[in-house]
């Protein structure tokens, strides 16, 4: 009998520290006294393998001991998490480029709208200041009228004219220059010319004004059927009536050649030649239309 009990004792292995703890609850019953039964815990004895896999079979449908994969959830929750990071980063750049975008075309329209104000300001402004052309006086030189004829050899009057025009031109303007061509100064009698002259471009600093001296000749001028008046009032002495005519161009370029404003100025003078006043500036302060 002793000796049964020793071999029983030396075959059981000692129990492990670490022996989980089991919490066997029957299941609820109807109970008239309302009593609930309490939670016991049981160690969980070295038993056999059988016992073992009754225990373990029990405990497969128990809620507390259901296993779990801690590090497979982990991982995909932090790969979830890792993705919404990655969206919303992407999502963050891509508004922050999108409002640097938004501002740089901000500033280009912004720039190129001030610009737009800025220069047609400079053309009001510039329409204003408008550049002046004084006529001040003509002299004749030289004044003849014979019997001659053209290059195809038909007879007519021939009229040989030499005179000087003076005028000033002035530019009013306060912060452009102005670039000026002209068209040919003319002497007309009854819209026949009888003398030209011409003038060189030039330029012309803001507030700044230069008189010009144009020599305006005709070399045997064909007149044909006016050459019978023009003879007459010479032989006479009578004033003979004539009219110079100019057309002048300026132009001026502000802010490199984004503002262009552009004059035109058409002068017209009426003027007797006197045969007596040879040689004399007649003014034509008063005798002149300025268009």
């Amino acid at each position: 009998m002793h000796t049964n009990t020793n071999s029983k004792i030396a075959s059981w292995e000692p129990p492990s520290p670490h022996r989980p703890e089991y919490y066997v609850q029957s299941p609820p019953r109807d109970s008239h006294d309302g009593e609930k039964i309490p939670l016991t815990p049981i160690l969980s004895p070295v038993a056999s393998p059988d016992r073992y896999a009754r225990i373990s079979s029990s405990t497969r449908y128990s809620g507390y001991f259901k296993p779990r994969s801690p590090n497979i959830t982990i991982g995909s929750t932090s790969r979830r998490v890792g993705n919404q990071f990655d969206a919303v980063e992407r999502e963050t750049s891509d508004d922050g480029e999108g409002q640097r975008r938004c501002c740089f075309q901000g500033l280009v329209a912004g720039f190129v709208l001030l610009l737009t104000f800025f220069a047609l300001g400079l053309w009001g402004v510039s329409k204003h200041q408008k550049p002046v052309v004084i006529m001040k006086s003509i002299e004749f030189k030289n004044f003849v009228i014979q019997a001659g004829g053209d290059a195809s050899g038909v007879n007519t009057e021939m009229v040989t004219l030499n005179s000087t025009v003076t005028f000033l031109f002035r530019n009013t303007a306060g912060f452009f220059k102005l670039h000026v061509s002209t068209s040919p100064l003319d002497l007309s009698f009854r819209e026949l010319i009888l003398a030209t002259g011409s003038i060189d471009e030039f330029s012309q600093l803001s507030k700044s004004e230069r008189t010009l001296e144009v020599t305006v000749e005709g070399s045997e001028v064909p007149v044909y059927g006016g050459g019978a008046d023009l003879r007459r009032q010479n032989v006479e002495g009578e004033p003979v009536p004539l009219t110079s005519s100019l057309r002048i161009r300026a132009y001026a370029h502000i802010l490199g050649r984004l503002v262009k404003p552009i004059y035109h100025i058409e002068v017209q003078c009426s003027v007797n030649m006197d045969s007596k006043n040879m040689n004399v500036a007649i003014p034509l302060s008063n005798q002149c239309i300025y268009n």
